[in-house]
């Protein structure tokens, strides 16, 4: 089933257009593999048409999902015309201000001229549909599904006052630390706790928010939800808190690492079985991410001028610890996990699919953990200290390495996300490898 619109989809929109009902206009949006939101603007009667017809997607140029980087001859040879079409998730709609509310769409390849085209799943290569796929696998063999909470690292920076320089640097602030008040004072403050307001006013709620340790680096912290209901509301969020920023004056990036120096900002995700598991489950679910790490930074953090991977802190060696937060992996308790290797430029419907196939694999497998609960900083540790603790391995130190080992072996994961999907992920993210463009990126992000 690639999206829960159909039958009751008018009941979804006429209600929440009963409680909101100064919105004007509907932003259809679709992730790319890029992590970047494509949108088209419908005006509520428009959308009301489509419900009414019976035919509710919306026709939009082929390959949306592609983002318009990289090479496409690398991966476009079946390319052909038509028309992709994208199919909205009506109980993914969430007000984002007075006038304009959002809603997430899958992406169906059936109007296209693909050569490869599967009619009885043309949503084969959307990673939306991909999650979706994957949790249903999950819930029917093992009787499983799972909440996810993420938080939001990002930078809020002020305009520059030379003309055409863009947005400013941050600059050493006296005081600042992590979670120091001194990011709550001013017009930091009154910027960071309106995005905040505003993530509560589009009914994603808010666990807590806070300065970081480097200067104008703020973090928002969401609540659970369960696991596509997260993975939709984090990319409104990212939205929510940008429009925002910029009423205020500021821009909000969310690029992973924006300044030589300065701390980067991540996307982590806190992942938890909602059944009650036991210590061997979790151990197994555990042992299949960890035995599949490398390649899912390649997915988490796909690259390379932005990625964390190599550095002492979270990306370094393979390891997991108990509320541990220098390791690639936290656990807080038996079946709930931090996942740290995760930033905002990877598409986070593909990150947690993969994640949690791992997981899933891990289970059905019964995976042994070959990793020993570590409670320190493997990089400070002696060759010994951590072979004690099986921490042997390390992790790629570029995600150039990483997507390499992912083509050669994806160990599993594409039987359950879907073979077309993580070819089309590969070729795409392998295509843009060698291209430079920082600047867009940081407009971007």
């Amino acid at each position: 089933m690639a999206t829960r619109s159909g039958p009751g989809s008018s009941d979804y929109l006429e209600i929440f257009l009963e409680n909101n009902p100064t919105i004007k206009y509907i932003q259809y949006t679709i992730i790319t593999l890029f992590g970047t939101p494509e949108t088209q603007v419908l005006p509520v009667a428009r959308c009301r048409e489509h419900i009414r017809s019976g035919d509710e997607s919306h026709r939009v140029s082929p390959f949306s999902l592609w983002g318009g980087f990289g090479d496409p001859k690398r991966f476009a040879t079946n390319f052909r015309y038509g028309s992709d079409l994208w199919h909205p998730d009506w109980t993914s709609l969430k007000a984002l201000d007075q006038h304009n509310a959002s809603v997430i769409c899958n992406v169906s390849e059936a109007a296209t001229h693909h050569l490869d085209v599967d009619p009885a799943n043309p949503f084969h290569r959307c990673p939306r549909s991909g999650l979706q796929v994957t949790l249903q696998k999950v819930e029917e063999q093992l009787g499983l599904s799972f909440l996810v909470g993420f938080e939001l690292e990002f930078y809020l920076l002020e305009k520059s006052s030379d003309l055409g320089q863009g947005w400013k640097a941050p600059t050493a602030v006296p005081g600042c630390y992590w979670s120091s008040p001194v990011f709550l004072r001013g017009a930091l403050g009154s910027c960071l706790a309106a995005c905040a307001d505003a993530v509560e006013a589009a009914d994603i709620r808010v666990e807590h928010f806070h300065g970081n340790a480097s200067p104008h680096q703020c973090e928002i912290a969401l609540g659970p939800m369960p696991a596509l209901d997260s993975a939709d509301a984090v990319m409104q969020a990212i939205e929510v808190v940008k429009v925002t920023a910029q009423k205020h004056g500021f821009h909000a990036c969310f690029h992973p690492k924006p300044f030589a120096g300065l701390d980067p900002s991540g996307l982590h995700a806190h992942i938890s079985v909602q059944q009650a598991v036991s210590i061997e489950a979790s151990d197994h679910f555990l042992a299949g991410v960890m035995r599949r790490l490398d390649i899912l930074c390649g997915i988490g953090m796909p690259f390379e001028a932005t990625s964390r991977l190599g550095q002492e802190l979270c990306g370094e060696w393979q390891a997991w610890g108990t509320n541990n937060k220098d390791v690639p992996v936290r656990k807080i308790r038996d079946g709930y996990f931090e996942m740290r290797c995760i930033d905002c430029m990877s598409n986070i419907y593909l990150v947690l699919a993969s994640y949690i196939a791992a997981g899933f694999l891990g289970i059905k497998s019964k995976e042994p953990l070959e990793q020993v609960d570590c409670l320190g900083l493997p990089s400070w540790m002696t060759d010994h200290e951590r072979q004690k603790l099986g921490i042997v391995k390390r992790l790629p130190s570029t995600s150039t390495a990483s997507l390499i080992l992912l083509e050669q072996d994806c160990m599993g994961l594409d039987d359950v996300i879907g073979r077309r999907l993580m070819e089309f992920f590969v070729n795409v993210r392998l295509s843009d490898t060698k291209v430079d463009w920082k600047e867009l990126q940081l407009a971007l992000y």
